[in-house]
């Protein structure tokens, strides 16, 4: 007996479902990198809303893991210094609501975790990386994208290191590409990818670019290519230093004593010093913007403090880039042994965290939930039903708070 009509269409509803939560997750990696330096508000916020709409129409089933729960302890310890210590409540808000991008985005990769993703984000990547270079050349310009400005390859916000990071990304996925199938075109988007990340003039990015492209070719290579790895490394940083001496390349004058690395150093010093007093829930999420201005040694205004895991101390306490830690070291460490390209784009995001905030960019934010969720495995599944739709509260508040950031 055939099968009956009931039975053939729940298969076709499923599948459709299946391809419309694909296609959704294709438009979330795709859309935000275009405005990848942005940290205005309304930008994170859509972000999480299109998060949410995901979980409550296909969150039946949700997978949890011990570094979701420990990137959702972020969001709590923002939450509990918003209310006890925060002096801008609207400020602080925001701040704790950013955080929710880690693991919702990392929950959401957890269950749409395909080859397609990693495809949309080394597109989206690739979309950046063509828009800039067209862009730096003046044959067109995208509005909200990556622009040309003091002869750098930008963000909107002329925030160029990370634009310079996301190329690095594109750079380590190009390089695994064309390792494994060693197709030209591969060759081709790696040349464009380290175009734009030259033309960003970023000196941080070039040091760790440096680093983590040569930790990883020494990890994949044999006893032989270690040596070439190394002998490759010392001719670049001598090429670096000449290069530092005889020409004015932004990108390469490289010095301890630069007038930006000396200014951050300032900031961490004096933020440092305001944090001795308050490390258990730090000063409140969202007060740096305004405590800066009290106790600062110099005058300077800096919206975030150059340095993510001192922005979690300050905004959450010292339990807060603890955990950021413990989510993501063991998944390094693993990455590393089984020579994961994830991996070391974890360690590039992690070390660029040292001397700048990309990490709080919905777009950085989401492709570092997406290695690490390669990484790692949630430990059980949770059938949650209808009580998905409670999500429905929020998603409607931070939908409301959107589309007030958008006009206001």
């Amino acid at each position: 007996m055939g099968k009956s009509k009931s039975s053939r269409v729940q298969p076709l509803e499923k599948n459709l479902r299946l391809r419309i939560a694909k296609g959704f997750a294709f438009v979330c990696i795709v859309l935000f990198p275009l405005w990848q330096g942005s940290f205005f508000p309304r930008q994170f916020l859509l972000m999480i809303v299109l998060l949410l709409i995901a979980f409550v129409l296909f969150g039946k089933s949700l997978p949890v893991s011990k570094e979701a729960a420990f990137l959702f302890g972020i969001t709590v310890l923002y939450g509990a210094s918003l209310l006890i210590l925060s002096e801008n409540r609207n400020v602080g808000l925001i701040e704790m609501l950013r955080t929710l991008v880690f693991p919702l985005a990392l929950l959401f990769f957890y269950k749409f975790n395909s080859a397609k993703a990693e495809k949309a984000i080394f597109i989206s990547l690739m979309i950046i990386a063509v828009l800039g270079l067209l862009a730096f050349f003046s044959i067109i310009h995208i509005p909200g994208g990556v622009i040309e400005s003091s002869n750098r390859l930008q963000s909107v916000i002329q925030y160029a290191n990370t634009t310079a990071l996301l190329m690095l990304i594109g750079i380590l996925y190009s390089v695994q590409s064309y390792k494994t199938d060693k197709k030209i075109g591969k060759l081709i988007c790696l040349l464009i990818f380290a175009a734009a990340f030259f033309l960003t003039g970023s000196r941080t990015a070039l040091v760790i670019g440096l680093t983590v492209c040569s930790l990883y070719a020494m990890i994949i290579s044999g006893r032989r290519g270690k040596m070439i790895v190394a002998g490759s490394l010392i001719l670049l940083i001598c090429a670096i230093v000449c290069l530092n001496i005889f020409t004015d390349i932004r990108m390469f004058r490289i010095s301890i004593f630069e007038a930006t690395l000396v200014e951050r150093l300032v900031t961490f010093q004096d933020a440092i010093r305001i944090v001795r007093g308050y490390p258990v829930l730090g000063i409140g999420a969202g007060n740096w913007q305004h405590w800066q201005f009290l106790h600062q040694s110099v005058p300077y205004e800096v919206k975030y403090i150059h340095n993510y895991y001192l922005q979690l101390l300050l905004d959450g306490g010292v339990l807060a880039p603890l955990l950021f830690l413990a989510a993501m070291l063991p998944a390094v460490i693993k990455g590393i042994r089984i020579k994961s390209i994830h991996a070391f784009i974890l360690i590039a995001v992690m070390l660029q965290a040292f001397l700048d905030f990309d990490l709080i960019f919905s777009a950085v934010a989401a492709i570092t939930m997406f290695s690490l969720s390669r990484l790692t495995t949630p430990g059980k599944t949770l059938n949650i039903g209808k009580l998905r739709f409670f999500a429905i509260v929020p998603l409607l508040a931070v939908l409301a708070l959107w589309c007030f950031q958008f006009y206001s």
